[in-house]
């Protein structure tokens, strides 16, 4: 296998890496920020 293959095999698996650990990251937060808000709601009720 040569040295360019392996170079663009890298670059694109640490590409789709960085979008799943952004997606992930983001689902989560929106999560947390759900579970604030109700939180926050039922304090104030």
């Amino acid at each position: 296998m040569g040295i360019i293959p392996l170079t663009l095999y890298y670059c694109f698996l640490s590409g789709l890496l960085g979008t799943v650990v952004v997606y992930f990251s983001f689902q989560c937060h929106n999560f947390l920020l759900d579970s604030l808000q109700r939180d926050m709601m039922n304090l104030c009720i």
